[in-house]
């Protein structure tokens, strides 16, 4: 680094349902910093707002009153906080993810604990990142000896398994528009996997999490799917086998494309899963009745010009199949409580078979622009936050032997 005082600078990212940023720097100084002396006029990064400054004695550490540690808190709905970049439209969309980079600047002159002055410097750029719980992932490859495909994916494996006692796993599908040559795509479009991660390592409901990346659409509206709907299952099998994992306790999530792969699974593999969270998708409503027997929730927005429609005829076609449905909406612009309570409510009916809306235009954000596509992209942007449809998934399990 330019400046002798600066040891480390660090970008911390971070995911949220609409895919992650950039949300702070973290600055390592050779001596204490006194935190008195600290405001957020003391610095300035390019492109970015500072909301606050922030010291710590160690990285991610607690606040304090002096420590080497200087965070600086970035305003998240920055336009260049996001590292997601899209390309093309619809279905030809494709993700690909901006470098992490950030320009540091100290304005003026800081005080450290034993009243030393460290002068200001400017321009610097990060020496590393932390991107938190995507970190904790790791990548891998599936040799599927069937398709003779290779399947790469990532791996979330439970920190602390105790021996002898086997966990959950999520399959987490992503959407169309998120398939990309990055194998981590499926970690940054948004919360969908990385939220089972987070539980889990916050003592929550500890399981495996498996996001496969898919580079090219696997299903279309002809209800046709490509060879990486059978390996994806095939993987799942595998790691059955390889790790301490509940074979009763296989639940399977979604959105989009992944809603659309993971409606054709439980057709393909009845028994398969023990739950599955269905996010703004839609399948053949005729076969669909042959899943009457699957515990499924469904969360879809109104506006959803195909999602809505479709899977709720797919809901009906079970119902009609002898299959126990029960149907809510709520709005997606409540406090997160009312969301969880309107679930748990829904949920104390019993039924294997639920399909919940976001009513009206309540998913768009206040003044966001309507077009074509926002009530779809924007349902898991909130659905993958709602802690009692998680919950929901995690108290289903097989009670029979799974074919």
């Amino acid at each position: 680094m330019k400046n002798s005082s600066l040891i480390n600078s660090t970008a911390v990212t971070e995911v949220y349902g609409t895919g992650q940023k950039v949300v702070a720097a973290v600055l390592e100084y050779n001596m204490p910093i006194l935190a008195a002396s600290l405001s957020v006029s003391c610095y300035s990064v390019e492109g970015r707002t500072i909301t606050d400054v922030i010291v710590s004695d160690s990285y991610r550490g607690k606040v304090c009153k002096s420590g080497c540690f200087v965070e600086l808190i970035l305003d998240s709905n920055d336009p260049s906080a996001s590292t997601k970049q899209m390309a093309g439209k619809g279905r030809q969309s494709r993700l690909s993810l901006a470098p992490i980079s950030l320009k540091l600047s100290q304005l003026e002159a800081i005080k450290s604990v034993s009243g030393e002055q460290l002068a200001p410097f400017s321009n610097e750029n990060i020496t590393s990142s932390d991107n938190g719980l995507v970190d904790s992932f790791t990548v891998h490859n599936f040799q599927d000896e069937k398709s003779g495909q290779t399947l790469n994916y990532n791996l979330y494996i439970p920190k602390d398994c105790v021996e002898g006692q086997k966990y959950p796993l999520v399959l987490f599908m992503h959407d169309a528009g998120s398939c990309s040559d990055d194998v981590s795509a499926p970690l940054v479009q948004g919360n969908g996997a990385v939220v089972w991660a987070r539980d889990a390592q916050l003592g929550k409901r500890p399981c495996f999490v498996v996001a496969p990346h898919y580079p090219v659409v696997c299903v279309n509206d002809s209800f046709e799917a490509t060879w990486h709907l059978d390996s994806t299952v095939s993987l799942v099998k595998g790691l059955i086998e390889q790790f301490p994992i509940d074979r009763a306790r296989i639940y399977g999530t979604g959105q989009s494309m992944g809603c659309m792969m993971l409606c054709e699974m439980l057709l393909r593999y009845p028994g398969f899963f023990a739950g599955s969270l269905l996010v703004a998708g839609q399948w053949d409503p005729k076969r669909m009745a042959d899943a009457k027997d699957e515990a499924i929730w469904a969360v879809v927005a109104a506006g959803d010009a195909k999602a809505f429609p479709i899977l709720g005829e797919c809901f009906d076609n079970m119902e009609k199949a002898g299959g126990a449905v029960c149907r809510g909406h709520m709005d997606a612009r409540a406090d997160m409580a009312v969301l969880n309570e309107n679930i748990s409510k829904q949920k104390a009916s019993s039924c294997n078979l639920n399909f919940t809306w976001f009513e009206g235009k309540s998913i768009l954000p206040l003044n966001a622009p309507e077009h074509p596509g926002a009530h779809h992209i924007f349902t898991w942007t909130k659905a993958y936050d709602i802690d009692a449809l998680r919950e929901w998934l995690f108290e289903q399990a097989l009670n029979r032997q799974a074919k």
